[in-house]
């Protein structure tokens, strides 16, 4: 007889990187855009739009990673629950082939 498995944790989805977050340029491409321009205060700006642009990045990186580690330990907990209840199955069998042995007897 299968016992039902309990409960298992469910897998969190991963949030998306924004289309707007996802880094257009590669480095080579910003520093030429940046020394193009003329004046230091618009070659500023552009440096901190690009460093609030990174440090989004990273936020969701480190969102995504932290999720990933909580799945990573469900992961580990469904396939502990998994190799108990296999193991329970098994006991049940033996037990049961136990008992048609003897019967047979």
């Amino acid at each position: 007889m299968l016992t039902s498995l309990p409960n298992l944790p469910t897998l969190t989805s991963l949030p998306s990187l924004p289309s707007d977050l996802i880094p257009m340029k590669d480095l080579g491409e910003f520093m030429k855009e940046l020394s193009q321009l003329e004046s230091v205060s618009q070659k500023v700006a552009k440096l901190l739009d690009r460093l609030k642009e990174l440090h989004e990045l990273r936020v969701l990186l480190d969102e995504r990673q932290r999720i990933l580690r909580e799945d990573k330990l469900k992961l580990a907990e469904m396939k502990k629950l998994l190799a108990e209840e296999k193991k329970n199955l098994a006991e049940k069998k033996r037990k049961l082939n136990q008992r048609e042995s003897h019967r047979d007897s």
